[in-house]
């Protein structure tokens, strides 16, 4: 008798259950989800952690720096700011990888062109989407090992599910997130080699698996939670009682005291106060309970990007969100929300359930950048729910496959599944290709970012920045045209408005001095280098202000006094002063012209000024004794 061929869907289903063709097709998702990033530039915080950060322009040995170092100290030097993020950033691992890519690849010296920056970044980008495909394979295996061990297809969809929403957009195309990516790819390969101790009780893999929760320390201090997660995943997901669960953790300490220490040494060397600006600490403004509203509120919308990810931004500092109070419906419906999950987490753990773990894990991450335990300088932010949509996926693959298991017409329930399951992909790979787009560069990113949280003060002053650095580089032609001028004015008009949101924004007011300038608006740049000066003495922005006001009144002041039109002269000078005044040379070629006017009382007063400031300075030593001469030979 002729044997019956099996069914092609049993064919297909077995074939889905291999881990080498399901971790081939994640890759290929992933790749065709991300490729559109290599072509991508610099964007947000690149600069600062990497384009901009002289350790990892040193290559390799810039390493002990980066490893010694606040992961943001960097960035507030580029502001001249003696501040720093409540309990600083230690987070070194994707920064050391940015150094050695910088050995191998990179250039940044003095004359680089700005296409060889470009062509490193495309590699820097190339890398984060590997980084990225191999982690999404290491969960792979961590959801078929640990959460679905008799269930492939189950883990193969949490994985998949993980893999292409649209929220991670930000973790893989901005270069600078690569520690998010890096931290779970660490986290995912600890829970690994450590149940594989459990199991086989071999001294490698518990050292492997002591190695790897360092460095998923090191890359990004979300594998704290795991303090409490191994111990819940022992329990849960290895069925050990709770003794065995807490005993089997202890050796974890190590690293874990291992990690505190570096990071004690790396972030209280420095003398920097915590910064008190409400963009870095996002609930300066509100009352207790305000505070205690607002975060509630808040990590309901993650919850909400989750299953609708269509309005993605990069910033959603002061003030997009605004603050709330406990007469809030959406207060009391986060609160609502999330007790139903701390009750259910409590409940399936008590059951050793997988559910238990996945939506411990869920809150777990969530509450690390919630705000709860420590100010993280932002009220949310897409790339925070990297590690918490992880539990989202789970309990999604786990719900989907639930239903398709238990239903009456399995066929029909797997058909539905399908088709839906094709239109997420193909709706999350058409957001994601386009959000993509938006990463090229920080003009692209900012200009787009802010028509998604208009009233943000950051991100109307990035979208204003780009605007003006773009006006810059209009040539002869098209400034004729009036395009200079209608990009300025865009730029301003953002400006404008971040400063009504934030009237005490000291980047949003140098950025519109330097509008100013590019419009022409002298006084008007004036009144913003003295707001500066006065209030944010060390801010990078403000050398770039007064150079250029005072050189523009210079130079007219030098062209009156060739025409010998001191009265018209004199002015320019003391405005060319009040933008630098602690230049010498503006006071000595003052006093120059106050000399060629037969005014030798306003000159000696000028030039000694410059001496004041510049005791060696012999032109303004000539001048008094040019006046001096002249005095007596008067007599």
């Amino acid at each position: 008798m002729q044997q019956t061929a099996p069914h092609t869907t049993t064919l297909i289903m077995r074939w889905l259950s291999s881990f080498r063709w399901q971790a081939f097709i994640l890759a290929v998702i992933c790749l065709i989800f991300y490729a559109n990033t290599f072509q991508n530039g610099y964007a947000l915080d690149d600069n600062p952690i990497i384009i901009n950060n002289p350790s990892v322009q040193s290559g390799i040995s810039g390493i002990p720096a980066i490893l010694m170092g606040d992961a943001m100290e960097n960035s507030f030097k580029q502001q001249n700011s003696n501040t720093r993020l409540e309990g600083g950033r230690y987070r070194p691992l994707s920064i050391v990888t940015f150094a050695i890519e910088q050995q191998v690849v990179g250039n940044n010296a003095p004359g680089v062109s700005n296409d060889k920056l470009l062509s490193d970044m495309h590699v820097r980008h190339m890398v984060n989407v590997l980084l990225y495909i191999l982690s999404v394979i290491v969960l792979l295996q961590f959801l078929r090992k640990l959460i679905s061990p008799n269930d492939s297809l189950a883990a193969f969809l949490a994985a998949l599910l993980f893999a292409i929403h649209p929220l991670h957009t930000e973790v893989v195309a901005n270069v600078k997130s690569r520690d998010e990516i890096m931290s779970l790819l660490f986290i995912c390969l600890t829970f690994l080699m450590a149940f594989k101790y459990t199991s086989s009780k071999k001294i490698i893999h518990l050292i492997s698996a002591l190695s790897c929760f360092l460095l998923a320390l090191l890359s990004k201090e979300y594998a704290i939670a795991l303090v409490g997660l191994l111990p819940l995943a022992f329990f849960t997901l290895g069925k050990s009682s709770l003794k065995h669960s807490a005993i089997a953790t202890l050796p974890y300490v190590i690293p874990l005291g291992i990690y505190i220490s570096l990071r004690v040494i790396a972030t209280s060397h420095s003398d920097a106060a915590v910064s008190t600006d409400i963009l870095n600490n996002p609930y300066l403004y509100a009352t207790g309970s305000q505070k205690a509203a607002s975060i509630i509120a808040v990590v309901l919308d993650y919850i909400k990007l989750l299953f609708v990810p269509n309005a993605l931004s990069c910033d959603y500092s002061f003030n997009q969100i605004p603050y709330s109070d406990f007469s809030s419906l959406k207060v009391w419906a986060s609160i609502v929300v999330y007790g139903i999950l701390i009750v259910m987490a409590w409940i399936f753990s008590k059951r050793q359930h997988v559910l238990g773990f996945a939506i411990a894990l869920f809150l777990a991450f969530l509450l690390l950048v919630s705000n709860v335990l420590i100010n993280i300088g932002a009220p949310m932010g897409e790339r925070l729910a990297y590690h918490a949509s992880l539990g989202f996926a789970i309990v999604l693959a786990w719900l989907i496959s639930y239903l398709m298991n238990t239903a009456r017409s399995q066929k029909a329930v797997q058909a539905m599944t399908g088709g839906s399951l094709l239109l997420i992909i193909v709706a999350s790979a058409y957001i994601t290709i386009n959000r993509n787009k938006d990463w090229a560069s920080d003009f692209t990113l900012f200009t787009k970012d802010v028509q998604t949280v208009p009233n943000s003060a950051s991100a109307n002053r990035y979208a204003g920045g780009a605007f003006i650095k773009y006006a810059e580089g209009i040539n002869d032609e098209r400034r004729n045209s009036g395009e200079k001028s209608s990009v300025l004015q865009v730029g301003m008009w953002y400006l404008n408005k971040a400063l009504q949101i934030h009237p005490e924004y000291v980047d949003a007011i140098v950025n519109r001095g330097v509008g100013y300038i590019a419009q022409g608006k002298y006084d008007s740049a004036m009144a913003d280098c003295k707001t500066v000066a006065e209030h944010y003495p060390n801010h990078s922005g403000l050398q770039y202000l007064s150079y250029n006001i005072s050189d523009h009144y210079y130079k007219l002041a030098l062209e009156r006094c060739k025409v010998k039109d001191y009265n018209s002269a004199f002015p320019l000078f003391k405005k060319a002063i009040e933008a630098s005044p602690k230049d010498p040379e503006l006071w000595t070629f003052m006093g120059y012209a106050y000399y060629s006017n037969n005014d030798c009382v306003n000159t000696r007063y000028a030039a000694e000024q410059a001496m004041k400031l510049d005791p060696n300075n012999t032109k303004a030593r000539k001048l008094i004794k040019m006046c001096a001469d002249k005095e007596t030979a008067i007599k």
